[in-house]
């Protein structure tokens, strides 16, 4: 009997150990995959409030700026504080940021939801570690700027835990109003938090004396203040279609939902936009079920299922939320990897009712989960590679860009290339990103390039665009090149047209020439366009200032 007791006290200490293994694993994939480039919106936000603050312009304005449907005041903050500390424009600490708070969430759960002291409440802690922490987050993981997204859930989950203390009233709204306002000016849906995240609601809960008092009025005052002063001024982003279109097509709407629901699962399949919302029906069954086994046992529930229920409310209302505002655009764009971080809170609050009303369904649903987490979490390190690959070849854009002003790969750093070149080059002349090169280097190497073999172009776009595909080395040292640039012919001079970032896996290559090095010797980029009229390919190896000419395909 003693020995039986040790056994699964030292399983349950093993599996809360355990439990924290998909945080360090996030960790490591942050500082395997990621890449020290700003990207998208971070040329916005932050972008805007760090070029203010280098002019000594910055007024409070930069932060509560509209930016989308959101007001990101506590991210710039954030973001703004990492970017002085480090001297530069660099968005690998505020990825590390996400992962603190990605942490603190997994802790919370642990300490309110999942009771981890025990064999059973540790498993399930390990699972919904796994689950919030999946690697179908790639953007949510590896792009800087989506801090925001992790603070609304995290402040749910911490106000739940402050509304549970034994303290006053008064003590509890003043906390719960600063994680509502934080998650407020985080992230748009963070105002739910003023609604879901209110002490009142756990009172009732239950079944005590409603906290109605002078603490709650003002509570309610300082949401609806803070409510309207983040409406003020707001103007509907001009390319976001109606929420009208929702309502409109109820059919539309409700297929939209279900593939915002089932896009977590569906990240490296076959034709995820099928499998989604099939999965997101799956999901909203389960939903059913826990919310039924909740009213059977409505009489005597455990604590822990109000956090639930306030979870899978916050996941439904992002969810329709999303499907009014987006259901207008194109169907996979409720398969964005941002919004993983949303609709998770569903299938987790379903486990954790079930489990929590102890439900002949919770095992079946474990189960389930496990089983779609075998399959993400490989697929999700596949698909944080391949952004890797991606962002490096946005850093050798950002690095040419003011010698290749019309480089079409420019917009996938930023869509609006004009004024994204202009702050690469204001943060670049002030030391907060790397030196950029200039077009007289480019020039002098195009003049001088050597005929010696470099490698080779093994596919050109058409001129619609596609892929290009080679490798290239500097034959002196046998080793990889930096990047291979594009130049076209006009009026008998040549331009720089576009760059492609040399890295890529190419073990034939390294085995064929006899030179290890050369494994990391290939490129692939996907251009939009491809220059009609005369054009040549130059392998540049920034190091030894050199460049040589690669043969076109043949």
């Amino acid at each position: 009997m003693g020995f039986s007791h040790r056994s699964a006290s030292i399983s349950a200490q093993l599996l809360r150990l355990l439990g924290w293994l998909p945080v360090v694993a996030t960790v490591v994939a942050v500082w395997i995959f990621a890449v020290d480039v700003p990207t998208h919106d971070d040329w916005d936000t932050p972008g805007a409030t760090l070029e203010a603050w280098r002019k000594g312009e910055l007024t409070p304005a930069h932060f509560f700026a509209q930016h989308n449907e959101s007001r990101f005041a506590v991210p710039r903050l954030i973001m703004l504080a990492g970017a002085v500390l480090s001297g530069g424009f660099h968005p690998v600490p505020w990825m590390f940021v996400s992962c603190g708070l990605m942490a603190l969430t997994v802790w919370a759960l642990r300490r309110w939801a999942w009771e981890a002291r025990q064999e059973a409440g540790a498993l399930l802690a390990l699972v919904g570690a796994l689950l919030f922490c999946v690697p179908t987050q790639t953007e949510n993981l590896t792009w800087g700027g989506q801090i925001g997204l992790f603070v609304p859930g995290l402040a749910l989950v911490l106000a739940h835990g402050v509304a549970r203390q034994p303290w006053t009233p008064g003590r509890r709204y003043l906390l719960c109003a600063v994680l509502a306002w934080l998650a407020t000016f985080s992230f748009a849906n963070g105002m739910i938090v003023w609604v879901l995240g209110c002490p009142a609601w756990f009172a009732w809960w239950r079944r005590e004396r409603p906290l109605l008092g002078r603490a709650f009025v003002l509570y309610a005052v300082v949401g609806v203040l803070t409510i309207a002063a983040y409406f003020h001024g707001y103007v509907k982003p001009g390319a976001h279609p109606s929420l009208l279109t929702g309502l409109q097509q109820p059919g539309r709407l409700l297929l939209y939902f279900l593939t915002w629901l089932g896009g977590p699962w569906a990240m490296g399949v076959h034709r995820p936009i099928v499998l989604a919302p099939v999965l997101g029906g799956a999901t909203l069954v389960g939903v059913a079920v826990a919310l039924r086994s909740v009213w059977l046992r409505r009489r005597n529930l455990p604590a822990v299922v109000h956090l639930w229920l306030v979870l899978l409310a916050y996941g439904a209302a992002c969810g329709v939320v999303t499907s009014l505002g987006r259901c207008g655009f194109e169907m996979p764009t409720a398969l964005a990897p941002r919004y993983t971080t949303f609709a998770l809170w569903l299938p987790l609050a379903t486990l954790g009712l079930l489990f929590a009303c102890q439900s002949t369904w919770a095992r079946p649903w474990l189960g389930g989960l496990c089983g779609l987490l075998l399959l993400a979490w490989p697929s999700g390190w596949y698909s944080l590679n391949n952004r890797r690959l991606a962002l490096e070849q946005d850093r050798v854009t950002m690095r040419l860009a003011a010698a290749i002003p019309e480089n079409p790969l420019l917009t996938r750093l930023h869509p609006d290339r004009e004024p994204t070149t202009r702050r690469i080059r204001f943060f670049s002349a002030e030391g907060w990103l790397p030196p950029l090169v200039d077009a007289t280097t480019l020039d002098l190497l195009s003049t001088q390039a050597s005929e010696a073999p470099a490698g080779a172009l093994d596919g050109v776009p058409g001129v619609g665009g596609g892929a290009l595909v080679g490798w290239a080395m500097n034959p002196d040292t046998r080793r990889p090149a930096t990047y291979v640039v594009i130049f076209t012919e006009a009026n008998g001079h040549w331009h720089p047209w576009s760059a492609a970032r040399v890295g890529n896996y190419r073990p034939d290559v390294a085995k064929a020439k006899g030179a290890p090095a050369l494994a990391r010797a290939g490129f692939e980029v996907r251009l939009p366009t491809w220059p009609a009229g005369r054009w040549k390919a130059l392998a540049v190896d920034e190091a030894a200032g050199k460049a040589f000419l690669l043969p076109a395909p043949r």
